[in-house]
């Protein structure tokens, strides 16, 4: 008998030993494949929280910058020492990246050592599929290429988990490490306010009564004094010098009495309910049902009550989870602009709580789950899933906006952008009964198929926000070209509550690019007498009585004004290398040449868009062909009257026509033929044009034909309205 049992034992150890290993191969795996898939990106996109967390980074490790917010520092106190190392955003970015891929790998680890405590039963194999199913879940990979706090959050909420297992195995003594941890959850978010909430309770039902007074009074001690000390005092410190004098900081954060006052009002409480739903149909859905399961295999673990290792673990996790979903609704319930379709059913926070969750529902399912009750009990959740859909549809009144970004998981979303909720609600309820089909191979590539396609397109999504709305100008390359390291950088926020949320957001991108200025907020008094670099401000009409004050750089998309003194100005140091579509550049250093022109472009603006030209050192050149030598940019233009400066050159008569228009509303305002005597570019072709109503896609266009000889330097559209014109 004894060899029979020897046989039998060493192909066991030896198949867990390569289960282990293979749980570490895999989160490494996942370690690489989210930064090399992070790597591409090189700056934030979400730009007001992004911002908020790096600013206070960079603060931290020492800049001087102007950019105080509501955001807790938790999550920068990490990120400070990158900005110790470089100002350059691109490196930054990596380091970013980096940081949070170490914080995915050690809640992986921690994951890998808190399931078989919570599911003592589970085999190693169970554990690799869970292990596994939690690394590709889409929203970790997601996460990582953002400077947001959720990976910190996620290994906040594990390690609370493992430490308050360590409490429960030396009998329920010395719970200051595990309060220390909870503290320091509200210095990442406020969200840590409802993990703090679950460890309360999960303490006040759990420990023994003996202890449970002393132990709960030990607990809320320390975790009050380190709420009390940031709330009290790091964070008004922190913004307060990241402040300067006669201004206030920027909060956006409603007051807890104003979110608590609030739900005195029923209307409040339904919405809060309807978005609590919204946000567990996320879970649902997102994960193919497998929370389900999880959560149902947490539930079951308490029905002997609140005593054993894996119940009060049980219990602490599904308080989190939920009182996090409670605090988001809550929250989301407080904003008048919370009103798109992602806040209906946020999964940004709620995410956070769900690895655990996930882990035992993967563990579960390759155990010893019975698929045929699961497929069964989908059935059942339908009803709500449908209700919920039916709900929202019907009383959210939402916007038809929807930020991918805030339900990174949510894979109905990206077959049907444009469903309804009760649409996407049930094709996902149709998605779980497919995933738990009796075979057992329909689950992993359902996942598979789920985790694909969102992940491509959350991936294909950031590349298009970072190359369009949050890209920056060159605004901030020129002022580092034209200044050393230190120079007072003064900036005016737009004053005006309806200005566009990318003035605002348009300044933040530009302290991050600055962090080795001086970026601060600044009367033009002050600006005048104390700073020596430029003034960016929407309102150059602040300056119109300060002769020695000269707008040269307006950002066209944004409306954003760069005012130089013209003292620096006429030092010949100052340059600015070249011209690009973004920028108008006023280099005729004139006090109102940017107030009057609307458009400015350069031969190599020009050759951006045409048919026939050809660039060079000289200007943009016909080839001898018939066609469109320049045409675009498709501008947005008020009504009003307009003068255009053609620089051209022509050696003999030529037969080149001007034309503006809006082709797409088939309506021309201007056609000229010009040059029929040759043409110098000393004296630019001067046309006049009348733009009877706004236009949103006008082109300015020049045809040639192949027998014409024309070289184009710039062109240049200006205003011949008194008052001035602040299109774009």
């Amino acid at each position: 008998m004894e060899p029979t049992n020897t046989s039998t034992t060493i192909p066991l150890c030896v198949s867990d030993a390569v289960h282990r290993l293979a749980v570490r191969a895999v989160i490494l795996l996942s370690a690489v494949l989210y930064f090399l898939l992070s790597l591409s990106f090189e700056g934030p996109a979400y730009l007001q929280d992004e911002i908020g967390y790096l600013a206070k980074a960079a603060f931290l490790a020492g800049r001087s910058i102007d950019a105080a917010s509501s955001y807790h520092a938790g999550y920068s106190i990490l990120l400070a020492p990158v900005f110790l190392l470089t100002t350059e955003i691109s490196r930054v970015w990596t380091g970013v990246v980096a940081l949070n891929v170490i914080l995915w790998v050690l809640s992986l680890f921690m994951i890998q050592r808190l399931t078989p405590v919570i599911y003592p039963s589970a085999r190693p194999a169970a554990i690799l599929a869970s292990v596994t199913g939690l690394a590709t879940y889409p929203a970790w990979p997601t996460l990582t290429g953002y400077a947001f706090p959720s990976p910190l959050i996620v290994a906040s909420i594990l390690l609370s988990l493992l430490l308050l297992n360590a409490l429960i195995k030396r009998g329920w003594q010395s719970p200051e490490a595990l309060a220390i941890c909870a503290g320091i959850t509200f210095w990442i978010h406020p969200t840590g306010l409802a993990i703090i909430g679950a460890l309360t309770a999960t303490l006040a039902v759990a420990s023994p009564q003996k202890e449970r007074i002393g132990l709960l009074l030990r607990f809320l001690v320390i975790t009050a004094a380190l709420v009390i000390t940031y709330k009290a005092w790091i964070h008004p410190w922190i913004n307060h010098a990241m402040t300067p004098d006669g201004f206030l900081p920027t909060t956006h954060y409603k007051s807890y009495v104003e979110v608590l006052g609030k739900l005195l009002d029923p209307a409040v409480i339904g919405r809060s309910l309807l978005r609590l739903m919204g946000e567990f149909s996320y879970l649902m859905i997102s994960t193919l049902g497998v929370f389900v399961v999880g959560t149902w295999f947490l539930t079951r673990n308490l029905r002997s009550g609140i005593s054993s290792q894996e119940a009060i673990l049980s219990f602490y996790c599904l308080l989190t989870l939920f009182g996090i979903a409670l605090m988001a609704a809550l929250q989301l319930e407080t904003y008048e602009t919370a009103n798109d379709i992602q806040h209906w059913q946020y999964g940004r926070y709620i995410d956070t709580a769900l690895p655990l969750i996930l882990s035992i529902g993967f563990a579960h399912i390759a155990q010893n789950l019975k698929r045929k009750r699961v497929f069964l009990g989908f059935l059942l959740i339908l009803p709500f899933l449908a209700a919920t859909g039916l709900l929202l549809d019907k009383w959210s009144n939402a916007a038809p906006i929807n930020n991918i970004f805030a339900t990174p998981a949510f894979w109905p979303q990206y077959l049907f952008e444009k469903s309804s909720f009760l649409q996407w609600y049930l094709m996902g309820c149709a998605g779980c009964v497919i995933a738990f089909s009796v075979p057992k191979f329909t689950l992993p590539l359902a996942w598979a198929f789920s985790a694909t396609l969102s992940l491509t397109t959350q991936y294909n999504w950031h590349q298009d926000i970072l190359h369009g709305y949050s890209r920056p100008t060159p605004l901030p390359d020129i002022i580092k070209a034209n200044y050393p390291d230190g120079t007072c950088v003064a900036f005016e926020k737009p004053v005006h509550q309806e200005a566009p949320t990318l003035q605002d957001e348009r300044l933040g991108l530009h302290a991050l690019h600055l962090t080795n200025m001086v970026f601060m907020r600044m009367q033009p008094e002050r600006w005048l007498k104390e700073c020596d670099g430029p003034f960016l401000t929407y309102r150059p009409e602040l300056f119109e009585d300060i002769s020695n004050a000269i707008p040269m750089i307006k950002e066209m998309d944004s409306g954003l004004y760069l005012i130089e003194k013209q003292e620096r100005l006429n030092n010949a140091q100052y340059h600015i290398p070249e011209e690009p579509s973004s920028l108008m550049v006023n280099r005729s250093k004139e006090k109102d040449y940017l107030a009057r022109t609307l458009l400015y472009r350069d031969s190599k603006d020009l050759s951006r868009h045409t048919q026939v030209g050809l660039n060079g050192s000289t200007g943009l050149a016909s080839t001898g062909k018939t066609g469109y030598l320049f045409f675009g940019p498709y501008m947005e233009l008020p009504k009003g009257n307009y003068r255009l400066a053609i620089r051209v050159s022509a050696p003999r008569a030529s037969e080149a026509v001007v034309d503006v228009v809006n082709e797409r509303a088939g309506k021309s305002h201007l056609q000229a033929q010009i040059c029929k005597e040759g043409c110098s570019s000393e004296s630019p072709v001067l046309l006049d044009v009348e733009i009877p109503e706004d236009e949103s896609a006008l082109e300015i266009r020049m045809r040639v034909q192949r027998t014409d000889t024309v070289l184009v330097q710039s062109v240049q559209l200006t205003s011949l309205e008194d008052q001035r014109r602040d299109a774009p």
